[in-house]
C-alpha cells in the first residue's frame, strides 16, 4: 500500500462535495466533527485576528462581509446535507429524506435513526456495503434450501445449535461424550462433502 492510497482512505474531501455513495456511522461522525472543527477554527481566528485587521469604515466593506458569512452558511449547510444524503444511502434510504430535518419533531426522529441505526448488510441500490460486509442470503429460496436438519436443539438451554459443534456455545453442556467419537463424526461428514 503505497502514501496516497494511504492518504485517501483516512481522508477524502469529497465526502463533503458529493451526494452520491454511503458512509458507515464512523465516518459519517467523523465528517460532522470536521466540519464542526472548521467552523469553530475559523470562528476562533474571525474574532481572535480580524478586528485587529480589518475594521469596515463604510456600507461597501459591511456588505462584503456580509457575502463571505451567507458563501460559508451555504458551504456547511451543503456539506452537512452531503453527509446526511450518504448516511440515508447506507440504510437504503433516498437522499430526499434529509428534508425531514427542516420539519420540527421529524428532525430529532431522523437524526436517531442515522446515528443509531446500522446500515444494510451488503450492496444496495447507492453502492457497496462501506464495511465490506457480504450478505450471504440473498433471497428466500436460499434460505429454504438450508437443511433443518444440520440444527441441535439444547436441552439445558434451549438454544439452537449447530449439528457439528462439541457443545453448547451458550450453557457449554457437551452434546458428545468422548472427543474421539465428536472427532469420528465431524470426519465422516467431510466424507460425505
Amino acid at each position: 500500500m503505497n502514501k496516497k492510497s494511504a492518504k485517501k482512505k483516512f481522508f477524502d474531501w469529497r465526502l463533503f462535495f458529493s451526494f452520491k455513495g454511503r458512509i458507515n456511522r464512523l465516518k459519517f461522525l467523523g465528517g460532522l466533527f470536521t466540519i464542526w472543527g472548521i467552523i469553530l477554527l475559523v470562528g476562533i481566528v474571525l474574532v481572535a485576528f480580524l478586528p485587529k485587521i480589518w475594521t469596515p469604515s463604510h456600507r461597501g466593506e459591511e456588505f462584503i462581509s456580509i457575502i463571505y458569512e451567507v458563501l460559508g452558511y451555504i458551504f456547511v449547510v451543503f456539506a452537512i446535507a452531503s453527509l446526511y444524503a450518504k448516511r440515508s444511502h447506507d440504510l437504503n434510504w433516498s437522499a430526499w429524506y434529509v428534508f425531514l430535518l427542516l420539519i420540527p419533531g421529524l428532525n430529532f426522529v431522523y437524526a436517531f435513526r442515522i446515528f443509531f441505526k446500522s446500515g444494510t448488510l451488503g450492496d444496495n441500490r447507492f453502492g457497496p456495503d462501506p464495511l465490506g460486509r457480504k450478505n450471504f442470503i440473498k433471497n428466500e429460496e436460499e434460505k429454504t434450501k438450508k437443511d433443518a436438519s444440520s440444527f441441535t436443539i439444547c436441552s439445558s438451554c434451549g438454544s439452537k445449535c449447530d449439528d457439528s459443534a462439541f457443545d453448547c456455545p451458550n450453557c457449554g453442556e457437551k452434546f458428545w461424550q468422548n472427543r474421539e467419537a465428536y472427532e469420528k463424526f465431524l470426519e465422516s461428514r467431510k466424507m460425505q462433502k
